[in-house]
């Protein structure tokens, strides 16, 4: 689920996840540093949003393409990864996201 997160993250500039928040990809503009003579290109962040997000159907069925599952296995497998998501999130360790990062809940 992890890797599809990611893909479905870099193809739609957007991903929410209900109970935990969103993810968005910014770009950041170019740089001039003109003391060395140089330009930075325009970079891109992963950026994240704590807060409600709500469910997106396009996710789903992105989800179910992706897998070979009905539309209904996978939100079921989508709600069960939220579930774990949470749990791991509050432990002392986080759970990381490859790609996008690591979520640890604040004590």
């Amino acid at each position: 689920m992890q890797d599809i997160l990611y893909k479905y993250l870099i193809l739609n500039q957007r991903l929410q996840l209900p109970s935990i928040g969103s993810f968005s990809i910014d770009t950041l503009p170019a740089e001039i540093d003109k003391a060395n003579g140089l330009l930075h290109a325009p970079t891109q962040v992963i950026r994240y949003r704590q807060g409600e997000a709500a469910a997106d159907r396009h996710f789903i069925s992105f989800v179910a393409k992706e897998t070979g599952l009905d539309e209904e296995d996978a939100v079921r497998e989508f709600n069960d990864y939220i579930a774990r998501l949470q749990h791991e999130s509050g432990t002392n360790h986080g759970v990381e996201i490859p790609g996008m990062g690591t979520l640890k809940k604040e004590t």
